[in-house]
């Protein structure tokens, strides 16, 4: 498990030091390989076809729930949302199906079902879209932290160093005095002394 964090851009920001949380990119692969297979195996079976792609949604979604996979919350509650979204969608489908068998609905029913599907897709686009302009604010702040540390010459943080190394000397030798502070004592013409140095400290 030595320097396993520099895979992390592998497996999508998931947490790879649980056990629990690690596969995570695995089992996102297992539920669309399912649900392909599902699609197209189960062709004549409108109901088992549904299912198939509504039994991996619904999955994943209460595992996303529980655990928690992603080191960031936020990332963690857009793949959630987006989730649900599918197994919303899903079961709406899965309605639709069966009642092509049972033909209850009425037309104007399953006009309403239609648009709740519609409406839903545009939500799970709505998040996508956010996850997207989330992910690329937090790349262009990252950047530009890392040029605005490059390109300054002294940062702060030095700056306070270099004051505070200063007053430690000065206080360990308390002879040594800025020669702004220096007085010192010239003869003049008329034989007396006269003091030199910073006039305005005086």
């Amino acid at each position: 498990m030595k320097n396993i964090s520099k895979f992390r851009v592998l497996v999508e920001d998931y947490d790879i030091q649980a056990k629990e949380k690690r596969y995570f990119a695995v089992y996102h692969v297992i539920k669309r390989a399912l649900q392909a297979l599902g699609i197209v195996e189960l062709y004549y079976v409108p109901v088992l076809q549904v299912l198939s792609t509504w039994i991996p949604n619904f999955t994943l979604m209460i595992l996303l729930v529980l655990y928690k996979p992603h080191n960031r919350a936020s990332q963690n509650l857009f793949n959630s949302m987006t989730e649900i979204g599918f197994v919303i969608i899903h079961s709406m489908i899965l309605v639709l199906a069966h009642d092509d068998i049972q033909l209850r609905f009425s037309h104007i029913t399953r006009e309403y079902i239609g648009f709740a599907i519609i409406i839903t897709c545009l939500f799970i686009v709505i998040v996508e879209l956010g996850v997207i302009v989330h992910e690329q604010y937090q790349t262009f702040k990252s950047v530009y932290q890392t040029l605005r540390k490059k390109f300054c010459n002294v940062s702060p943080k030095k700056e306070g160093g270099l004051t505070q190394k200063i007053s430690t000397r000065s206080k360990r030798n308390p002879g040594i005095r800025p020669k702004s502070n220096l007085i010192t004592q010239r003869p003049n013409r008329e034989g007396t002394t006269r003091r030199s140095g910073n006039r305005g400290n005086y």
